[in-house]
C-alpha cells in the first residue's frame, strides 16, 4: 500500500516493497497485489520489465551521485543496479529474448512468449547508463 509518491526515499519503499512486488527474489516485478493477469491462484505474474525499470533507477541514481562527488553512494546505487541487469541478462539468456512477463506453473515462472520492443529498448537504456556508471569514480 505504500507507494513511490508518498514521499517514501527508494531504499525504504524497495525494503518496504520486497516481499510484496517481488524485489530482487524474482527475475522482475508484480505490478500489485492482487493482479487478475496470469494469476496463478496466490501468485501473480512476474514482469521482467520492472526489473529493468528498477535498473534504470538505480544507474540513473548513481551517475548523478558520482556526478556530485559522492563515489560511495554512488557505487551503492551502482551494485543494484548492475545486480538487476546481469538477471535480466540472464533472463534473456534463457529464452532468447526478455519475455513479456512469467507466469507461474508448477513451481517454475514460464514466460508468455510475448516478445515485446519496450523491454528490448528499455535493455539497451540500462546497459547505456551501465557503461555510464562503470567509467566513472
Amino acid at each position: 500500500g505504500l507507494g513511490a509518491f508518498e514521499g517514501v526515499s527508494l531504499f525504504q519503499f524497495l525494503k518496504i516493497a520486497k516481499a510484496e512486488l517481488g524485489n530482487g527474489q524474482d527475475p522482475g516485478k508484480r505490478r500489485y497485489v492482487g493482479d487478475h493477469y496470469y494469476r496463478d491462484r496466490d501468485k501473480e505474474a512476474v514482469w521482467p520489465i520492472g526489473a529493468l525499470l528498477e535498473a534504470k533507477i538505480f544507474l540513473d541514481r548513481a551517475i548523478k551521485q558520482f556526478n556530485s562527488g559522492n563515489p560511495r553512494t554512488g557505487d551503492n546505487y551502482r551494485q543494484r543496479g548492475l545486480a538487476r541487469l546481469q538477471q535480466m541478462i540472464a533472463l534473456k539468456d534463457q529464452h532468447g529474448h526478455i519475455p513479456e512477463l512469467l507466469k507461474h506453473e508448477n513451481g517454475n515462472l514460464i514466460p508468455n512468449e510475448n516478445h515485446l520492443l519496450w523491454n528490448e529498448a528499455l535493455m539497451i537504456q540500462v546497459i547505456s547508463r551501465a557503461i555510464v556508471a562503470d567509467r566513472l569514480p
